[in-house]
């Protein structure tokens, strides 16, 4: 009888050990989720950042030809103007 309660007590402190372990894994998981979440947060605003700036350089750039093709139909108004005169 003796020796059953010191095995019974011998598995109780090896289930003990082993929940802490399985404790520690998992907080140690929790931890590196939540690292992985923030840097998924941080990447999406930088994506969104970059993603502005793209459109505001698209559009800039829209403008831009819109200005070089106006000035290329100014040129050739004036050229065909000044050839007629």
């Amino acid at each position: 009888m003796c020796q059953l309660q010191e095995d019974m007590d011998q598995l109780e402190g090896f289930k003990t050990q082993e929940m802490s372990k399985i404790k520690h894994l998992l907080l140690q998981k929790e931890q590196l989720l939540s690292e992985k979440d923030k840097q998924i947060h941080e990447h999406s605003q930088k994506i969104n950042e970059l993603s502005n700036q793209v459109r505001t350089l698209l559009e800039q750039n829209c403008k831009l030809s819109d200005a070089e093709v106006s000035g290329i139909h100014r040129l050739n108004r004036a050229e065909r103007y000044s050839l007629l005169n």
